[in-house]
């Protein structure tokens, strides 16, 4: 019924509130399903990205992300938007084009997935205009939706794993590489660097210049000098972090340990009394171990980011070959031996 609507009706607002509604029921996997299953609302939603009605193109980017992103669903998907030669030309000027952050956002979500997906889609953006439209985008949501800021520079990112992109970063050098050292320069302008909750971002960046540095000749101008000031105080922080990660780490360990010890202690007393009293401690307990489960879950995902983090600044340092930064390589090394000491050795780990 929703889909006849939206075919017939002239009126935005009546198609913005059904393809809202649509969007709402790919929430749950059955409707996905179903929507996947239908070649004509597929067919009718890819060719309403050419439209142009804002708040009508927010919903439809929502519901096609919501049925992309599900691997179940995504291929049906992927092969109509490949066959319709414009619709990437759509979404490509949605962001070179909208000021709606809304709309810009969940167009920067759906190109992520979509880059992420499909190859011929991440070649067939291969392009200088779609890199033109990221940067623009970039500008329009930089001080609005950091976290979309986020979702460009990794789109950027993507096609740095593609030769053909490599080739248009490259040629884009003089567009892409300003907002690159704008972002470093907004996180280190500060005395403290904060990194926490940018680490994806910063991987983007990262990857982003080694490509740009490695293949396109920018020499030594007071800029890319700058940069690697930046990308160095980034490091430190980043050591310091790990440091207090794995001081965390430890605490966990010792936590681990003492909640186990009081675990045994508290099975010995509960055999004596009475079965409410059983299943009272035995809520505590299960409360108590889901308390820490979660707290060495994020530890888990920081420690992953931060590492993945760490690895891709080491490579770029090595990759551009800077000697003058090997100085600094000797004191990472030592660093990191007597960040070890402190949290393995000295933290009683073999005792």
């Amino acid at each position: 019924m929703l889909i006849s609507v939206v075919a017939k009706t002239n009126s935005p607002r009546t198609t913005e509130i059904c393809i809202g509604i649509l969007a709402n029921m790919a929430c749950t996997e059955k409707m996905r399903k179903v929507f996947t299953e239908d070649d004509q609302l597929r067919g009718l939603l890819i060719a309403l990205l050419e439209g142009r009605d804002p708040p009508t193109l927010v919903e439809l980017s929502r519901l096609l992300h919501a049925c992309i992103a599900d691997q179940t669903t995504c291929k049906p998907w992927l092969t109509d938007i490949k066959k319709n030669s414009t619709s990437l030309d759509a979404l490509t000027f949605i962001l070179l084009s909208s000021t709606n952050s809304d709309l810009v956002f969940n167009v920067s979500c759906l190109l992520d997935v979509l880059l992420d997906s499909d190859q011929d889609i991440l070649v067939s953006l291969s392009n200088s205009n779609f890199v033109q439209a990221v940067v623009e985008a970039s500008k329009e949501v930089k001080n609005k939706k950091e976290e979309c800021y986020d979702m460009l520079l990794h789109c950027l990112q993507v096609l740095s794993t593609e030769q053909e992109g490599v080739k248009v970063l490259v040629e884009c050098c003089s567009q892409v590489f300003p907002i690159l050292y704008e972002y470093l320069e907004t996180i280190c302008e500060d005395d403290v660097v904060t990194i926490v909750g940018r680490e994806r971002a910063l991987s983007s960046v990262v990857s982003i210049l080694q490509v740009l540095l490695v293949n396109s000749d920018m020499g030594d101008d007071e800029q890319v000098s700058t940069l690697f000031r930046f990308l160095l105080s980034i490091l430190k922080t980043l050591i310091s972090s790990t440091q207090r990660l794995r001081r965390f780490s430890s605490e966990m360990a010792k936590k681990f340990v003492k909640t186990s010890t009081s675990d045994s202690t508290r099975t010995t007393q509960e055999k004596s009394s009475s079965s409410e009293t059983t299943t009272d401690t035995a809520s505590i307990q299960k409360s108590d171990n889901n308390h820490h489960g979660n707290e060495e879950e994020e530890y888990d995902v920081d420690n992953k980011q931060t590492n993945m983090l760490l690895s891709l600044l080491t490579d770029f340092f090595v990759e551009v070959n800077q000697v003058r930064f090997c100085c600094f390589f000797f004191y990472y090394c030592i660093s990191s031996s007597y960040l070890f000491y402190n949290t393995i050795v000295a933290d009683g780990y073999f005792s």
